[in-house]
């Protein structure tokens, strides 16, 4: 019994060592349409919500936080917590990390959640210093006010929120603040908590 429990304790220290979620790819090159690619695959077989899928893939790279999200509410976790586990994932170390402290530990979902959690911070539009290129391609491709062209564009290093926007638009029955929200520019605001 000692041992087992020592095998246990051991698991579990080197879970925490390694930290939340560790397993996910450092770079993953980022796909310019992931957030729409995010949300079809999230509302496909679902019961999210259009607010729940878009909080699942703001800032998404491509499918990984939708397929995390399948996973983890295949475990048994809500779909809040699914969306807080899963939201930025770049692969499905999440859903990984939580079968193991579920199988492996005594921890209650709360805990694993935010233990397992992709993102330590939420995030947050970009603001500041902007790529013009959106701001061209916007005036090129959209009917966006020059407001909601601003709002899309800010942060942004290139072109890739007007594609993803354009895109939306073609792929999912989105309004455009929807679609604004879900492609524009993003990034992790630290907090102290």
């Amino acid at each position: 019994m000692q041992s087992r429990v020592a095998v246990l304790v051991a698991l579990v220290v080197s879970l925490l060592i390694a930290g939340p979620a560790a397993a996910q790819p450092a770079t993953v090159p980022a796909d310019p349409l992931g957030p729409v690619r995010c949300y079809l695959a999230a509302t496909r077989g679902s019961n999210l919500t259009q607010v729940q899928a878009r909080q699942l893939c703001v800032g998404a790279i491509d499918e990984s936080a939708a397929w995390c999200f399948a996973q983890v509410t295949d475990q048994g976790f809500a779909d809040a917590q699914g969306i807080q586990l899963c939201a930025g994932a770049t692969s499905l170390a999440p859903a990984t990390c939580t079968a193991h402290l579920q199988t492996a530990t005594g921890l209650d979902d709360a805990s694993i959640v935010a233990y397992c959690a992709a993102l330590p911070w939420p995030l947050v539009p970009l603001a500041g210093q902007s790529a013009p290129a959106c701001v061209v391609a916007a005036h090129l491709h959209t009917w966006l006010p020059d407001a909601n062209t601003v709002e899309l564009c800010s942060g942004s290093t290139s072109d890739h929120p007007v594609a993803c926007y354009v895109w939306g638009q073609t792929q999912t029955q989105l309004a455009d603040q929807d679609l604004l929200d879900l492609c524009r520019p993003v990034g992790l605001y630290p907090y102290a908590p």
